[in-house]
């Protein structure tokens, strides 16, 4: 990058038909000034370019913020709902359960009444097998004449 020292230094040849060497250098007096303004102004807009590059924008991060916090509030929202279903579902289960629980105790004792039964039956049979048999052994023939 050119200084401001080197455009004060530059020595230009001496020509016959030339320009007026006075004039000459006080326009190159006029030039370094304003260049070196140009060349401080340019600093310091640098550095607070990198300042301003270096924060980050409070618009957008206001703007973030609000999202992320809308974000949470939903997913809250969310979570809450699907507590609330669960839960249902949890009480819904919870009374099937009691149900079948009745059901399989009242099929136990349907069974347990059909046992009772069958072997109650099976008493009867063998009773009445038994009072065939005697009255059969008790009957007379046919021709009257006792067994």
């Amino acid at each position: 990058m050119l200084k401001p020292r080197d455009i004060l230094h530059t020595e230009f040849r001496r020509v016959l038909r030339g320009y007026n060497p006075v004039q000459v250098d006080e326009f190159l007096r006029r030039v370094v000034v304003e260049y070196e303004a140009l060349a401080q102004e340019n600093m310091a807009l640098k550095q607070a370019g990198a300042k301003v590059a270096t924060q980050p924008d409070q618009a957008a991060t206001a703007q973030a913020e609000e999202i992320l916090a809308k974000a949470r509030r939903e997913a809250e929202e969310i979570i809450a709902e699907a507590r609330k279903k669960m839960e249902a579902e949890k009480q819904q289960l919870l009374a099937w359960h009691k149900e079948a629980a009745a059901c399989m105790q009242q099929v136990a004792a349907l069974v347990e009444e059909c046992r009772t039964l069958f072997n109650r039956g099976l008493d009867s049979t063998a009773a009445l097998d038994a009072m065939l048999k005697n009255w059969l052994e008790a009957a007379p023939q046919k021709d009257g004449s006792p067994k």
